[in-house]
């Protein structure tokens, strides 16, 4: 257990950490430039561990591990990272169809992925394939049959086509089951800066607008830094991803986690701690 904070000051550094994909860009470009944030990055499992051991403050990070993480982070409703259809960069690559699939091995930079795979596939394909993890970023030689990969690695060094018949995006099959969007990603804030949730959710909120409005330039420095041409990332931002958190997303990220309890894959008796903030603060 973490041990509590002092009482927050004005000169207090808030220690943010991010998922390192072009995915966040949206959210968290200049971030790095505000006074008292000190940014860095890691992949979402990592983020879970670091926001329980107080390396950091705040993450924007796998939605699922704020049901899984102690002590329990606040949820801050602002600019998450959202599908409403196919994402490009959450997919399940097989050599067989997924009825047929076994053993899905499962990149270990995400939980949520994962979970929302062991859904899909028991709620619309009725299998129960082993999980197995998988560190894709460090694989060498032969690839197992089926594979479950996340972030810009889908995109920048993909798998070979030919090899992979069968295609499955995650969030384009939840959309289409379900009518939501689907929440990869939300800010977590420890509880002992709780008293700063209104304030950072103003900020979170008007740095995504800002970059927004600024969306060209955005998109030309985040395909660079991540390796995506530039194209593609363009379409990747504004048609296939969303930062907004409205009722719709809402209810997507309630539904996920209620799915999450039925199969077993979270605590029960364990609640969302979702923050409540008033626009324009």
């Amino acid at each position: 257990m973490t041990p509590p904070r002092a009482a927050s000051t004005e000169r207090d550094v808030l220690r943010v950490g991010a998922v390192p994909y072009l995915n966040a860009w949206p959210v968290t470009w200049g971030l790095g430039k505000l006074s008292n944030w000190a940014t860095s990055s890691a992949v979402p499992s990592e983020l879970a561990t670091q926001l329980t051991s107080g390396a950091i403050d705040m993450a924007l990070g796998s939605s699922i591990d704020a049901m899984r993480i102690d002590p329990a982070p606040i949820v801050l409703p602002a600019a998450p990272i959202a599908s409403d259809g196919p994402t490009l960069t959450v997919k399940i690559a097989s050599r067989v169809p997924a009825e047929r699939l076994r053993a899905l091995y499962c990149d270990t930079d995400s939980h949520t992925s994962v979970a929302l795979a062991t859904i899909l596939l028991r709620e619309v394909w009725g299998i129960d394939p082993v999980i197995e993890s998988f560190d894709a970023r460090c694989h060498k030689g032969d690839w197992p049959e089926s594979v479950l990969l996340i972030g810009d690695k889908v995109i920048t060094d993909p798998l070979p086509a030919d090899t992979w018949a069968y295609d499955i995006d995650l969030g384009e099959v939840w959309t289409r089951t379900t009518g939501l969007p689907f929440v990869f990603a939300v800010w977590m804030l420890h509880p002992s800066r709780a008293d700063e949730a209104n304030a950072v959710c103003a900020v979170l909120d008007r740095q995504q607008r800002a970059n927004s409005m600024r969306f060209e330039s955005m998109v030309a420095h985040g395909a660079r830094d991540h390796g995506w041409p530039v194209d593609l990332a363009r379409r990747y931002l504004s048609q296939h991803l969303t930062y907004r958190f409205d009722a719709s997303h809402r209810a997507g990220l309630e539904l996920f986690i209620a799915k999450c309890r039925e199969h077993e894959l979270v605590d029960a008796d364990r609640t969302l701690r979702m923050h409540t903030w008033p626009m324009g603060v």
